[in-house]
């Protein structure tokens, strides 16, 4: 706003409050003035234009401050309001879900050095927050177990253990009801490339190791357990019982996974086309392995028996066609996958454990 004349004329506006308004004398349309004369009335004629400018950016200015505070505000507001009613709440989604406890515990063998790994977190929402990766959008309770039974060295499975939750939590915090697939669909896609993202980071990472791990993983959302099983050295198995009845002696079990058979035709094709042989190392024992495998062998045991010692190591097989790790096996191109098999189980009142 622009006001013409004295400042002490207009009391009642209050000027001493409006920082921004412009005050203008009437000396400024005199050409008697200071730097009157001729072409002084242009002159104060730009000025009162340039005033006018200036209080119309300064208002729009105020304009859009109120409305980025009244927007602050009202976003403030809806957080709080979203916060309060998932607090009152407990649960998102549908609330009618099984209560569950779980315990782990392991058990030294003969071998040297324990190779196998597991992890449970028993509430992945919560770590979820604390690592900024949030998956609010998906029913609770959110709980995620996982074993990682290694082989030819403990390296894999404890670098399995301690990064896949790193590589699931981002894919199922953009889970969303909005998408054109299933929150069902996106979850087992999730569990899939998190893995093959793991296997290729630790190929990639650890160039000399060979040791690799079969996995088993379960995934629990709401009412839903999803089931990545990758190798065929461990299982996962659902436990029932009958209805009505709480007695151990009446449980039923089902293995919900099964290893990937060598009879079968496809991966037999798949194998040869990436250069892999299947190779009997005992009677009625199939291994996979690469195409030149028994020539290197030959070879590595003409060095040892020298007595000359031997530059490279043996050559390397897999009773597993699903695996992570084992990169003898994945480099130039991978014989073994990293390709989960994953299943869906809507748990029921006569599940009783997994």
């Amino acid at each position: 706003t622009i006001y013409v004349g004295q400042p002490g004329l207009f009391p009642e506006l209050g000027f001493a409050r409006m920082s921004r308004t412009q005050y203008l004398s009437e000396s400024l349309f005199s050409s008697k003035g200071k730097g009157g004369g001729k072409g002084s009335g242009k002159h104060a004629a730009a000025q009162l234009a340039a005033a006018a400018q200036q209080a119309e950016d300064a208002a729009e200015e105020a304009r859009q401050n109120r409305e980025k505070v009244k927007a602050e505000a009202l976003e403030r507001e809806k957080a709080k309001q979203a916060k309060a009613q998932a607090a009152s709440s407990g649960f998102v989604g549908n609330a009618d879900v099984f209560e569950f406890c779980a315990e782990t515990s392991f058990m030294q063998g003969r071998d040297d050095f324990h190779m196998d790994r597991h992890v449970m977190v028993k509430d992945l929402a919560a770590a979820g927050k604390a690592l900024k990766m949030p998956i609010d959008t998906l029913d609770k309770p959110v709980a995620l177990f996982s074993l990682y039974d290694g082989h030819l060295g403990p390296k894999c499975s404890e670098y399995s253990a301690q990064n896949f939750h790193k590589k699931l939590l981002p894919r199922l915090s953009k889970v969303s009801a909005r998408r054109e697939q299933s929150v069902e669909q996106q979850i087992r896609a999730s569990l899939v490339s998190a893995l093959a993202e793991l296997d290729q980071e630790f190929v990639t990472k650890f160039r000399t190791d060979r040791s690799g791990c079969s996995v088993q993983i379960a995934l629990l959302v709401g009412r839903r357990l999803y089931v990545a099983g990758l190798g065929g050295e461990s299982n996962t198995l659902l436990c029932s019982v009958g209805e009505g009845s709480s007695s151990t002696t009446s449980w039923t079990s089902e293995g919900l996974h099964a290893p990937v058979l060598f009879t079968n035709s496809e991966e037999e094709e798949r194998v040869k086309a990436a250069g892999g042989a299947f190779i009997e190392v005992a009677p009625g024992v199939q291994h996979v392995a690469g195409a030149d495998f028994e020539a290197r062998m030959r070879d590595y045991r003409i060095q040892m028996a020298s007595g000359l010692g031997c530059s490279g190591a043996p050559p390397m097989s897999s009773p597993l066609l699903r695996s992570l790790g084992d990169r003898d096996l994945k480099i130039p191109k991978p014989i073994v996958l990293p390709v989960p098999e994953v299943r869906t189980i809507w748990l029921e009142k006569t599940h009783a454990a997994f």
